[in-house]
Formats: structure tokens, C-alpha cells, sequence
């Protein structure tokens, strides 16, 4: 197909009203699936995408922008990714579709990573809930991300988790359950020996700002008496977003933590609720 058509609005215009908006898909597709060449396909699949809107009934095509998810182009799968989020109100609780945002938490692109966050909060429901609480024990999501050796990818699985959470109606059983899950998640860090920072920060940053209750406060508390200064140091910035007496006494006693990033930690939280 003439390239100059596809990078041409006008003229893609002319041609796609001159074939029909479902024949123009067929012919993309054909052309998409039998190209070898990378930069060719990057430009039949935006056009793809322009008349799959076009066609106002996203879910028809799901199975493609399924398929387009395993695509050797994170610029394909990242576009699918976003399209599918856009067919949130129609396949929220299709198991194929929450399957693979879950499944792109791990990508090995993060720009795909960070779609796949985007998406889980259009697809918040107990099906994603469920695909991310497994992702999280999966041996994959406790590798280093190859393009962000500072962070495992079970780091954006619990980004995506807080999504799910904020959009629930959870009850007490199920917080607990996440809590726990959590809680699992810190032991797996922990066994790490390249552990990171940053991982271990967003462990009490889920549970604290994002579960609460006192079905974090009891995980937090347990972190908050952790030989590691960095379990620790995460504890305090959780506990910092909890209400009430017992995460504040927690928070006081970090002011004399023998790690001074722990006790940088205790006042910021606790200058943010309002103490000086």
C-alpha cells in the first residue's frame, strides 16, 4: 500500500471513504500482518487505530488490539495498550482484556508499563484486583526492569494495584488480604541482595496511602520494627498517611531512629499532618 496514503490525512481520507472503513481495515490488517519491515507497520497500525475510532465499535476489533500487545514494537504495543483503555466501558470484565494489563505491568518497555498503570485504572474491577495480586508472587515481576535497573517491574504492578484499590468499594476482609499480599511482596525484596530503595518505598507507600486501615497499620507496624533502616524509613512514610493515635506514637518514636533517614522521614510526616 502507497505509503504516501498513510502519512497523507487528505489523501488517506479520500482513500478510506472511497473503500469503506471496514474493507480499509481488512486491507491495513492484510498488509500490517504480512510486512516485515518495523517502521512500515508502525504506520499501518497508527492508520489501523484512526479507523477503528473511526468505526465508533472498538470492541469488534478487540482481538487484534489483543494480539498487537505481543507486537516486537513497544511503539504498537503501547498505542494497543491505550486503545484498549479506551474500550474500558465495554470490556471491563472481559478476562482476556484485564489478563493483559496485567501482563504489560511487566513489559520490557517502560513507556508500555506505564500505559499498562494508566489502563488499570479504567479497568478497575475485582477481576484486575485478582490478575495483579497474582502478578505480584510471579518470579517475573521481582526482575530488575532492563531499562530501569533501579526498580523491579513488581514496582509497577503495585502502581497498578493502587489504582484498583483507590476505585473499589473493598471491605475489611479483602484490605486484609491485599495487606497481606503486600506483606509478601517486602519478604520477597528482602531477599534480594541488590534490593532496591525504591521498591522497598513503595511497599509502604501502597499500603499507607493506598490501603489504609488498620489492615495496613498492622504490616506497617511490623516493617516499622525491621532491622533494615530501609523497611523502616518505608514504614514511617506509610504510617505518615494512616490516621489515628498509634501510627502517630509510631511515627514520634522514628524522631529517635538510630538511621537519620528514618528520622528525616518522621518529621516530614510529621509536618505534614500538621505537627511540628
Amino acid at each position: 500500500m502507497d505509503i504516501d496514503i498513510l502519512t497523507n490525512s487528505e489523501r488517506f481520507r479520500e482513500w478510506y471513504n472511497s473503500v469503506g472503513s471496514r474493507q480499509g481495515l481488512s486491507i491495513l490488517l492484510d498488509h500490517f500482518h504480512r510486512s516485515s519491515s518495523p517502521e512500515y507497520r508502525e504506520i499501518l497500525w497508527k492508520a489501523v487505530l484512526e479507523l477503528v475510532l473511526q468505526e465508533n465499535d472498538l470492541p469488534t476489533w478487540r482481538d487484534e488490539l489483543l494480539k498487537a500487545l505481543s507486537n516486537e514494537l513497544p511503539q504498537i504495543r503501547s498505542q494497543a495498550l491505550s486503545a484498549l483503555t479506551d474500550t474500558a466501558t465495554h470490556l471491563s470484565n472481559d478476562l482476556a482484556v484485564s489478563h493483559a494489563v496485567a501482563q504489560s505491568l511487566y513489559d520490557d518497555s517502560e513507556h508500555v508499563r506505564a500505559k499498562a498503570i494508566y489502563a488499570s485504572s479504567n479497568f478497575a474491577t475485582r477481576q484486575l484486583l485478582s490478575e495483579i495480586m497474582d502478578s505480584l508472587l510471579d518470579p517475573e515481576s521481582y526482575r530488575s526492569a532492563s531499562d530501569d535497573p533501579d526498580r523491579r517491574y513488581v514496582w509497577h504492578s503495585l502502581f497498578a494495584l493502587d489504582q484498583v484499590v483507590d476505585r473499589l468499594a473493598l471491605n475489611a476482609q479483602e484490605r486484609d488480604m491485599i495487606s497481606a499480599r503486600i506483606d509478601q511482596v517486602l519478604s520477597k525484596l528482602l531477599e534480594k541482595p541488590d534490593r532496591s530503595k525504591l521498591d522497598i518505598w513503595k511497599v509502604g507507600d501502597s499500603l499507607g496511602e493506598h490501603v489504609k486501615g488498620s489492615q495496613a497499620l498492622g504490616t506497617l507496624q511490623k516493617m516499622f520494627k525491621n532491622p533494615d533502616a530501609v523497611v523502616r524509613d518505608s514504614s514511617v512514610h506509610g504510617l505518615g498517611h494512616i490516621d489515628g493515635d498509634h501510627a502517630l506514637r509510631l511515627i514520634r518514636a522514628a524522631l529517635s531512629d538510630a538511621d537519620s533517614e528514618v528520622r528525616e522521614e518522621a518529621r516530614r510526616a510529621l509536618a505534614e499532618a500538621g505537627y511540628n
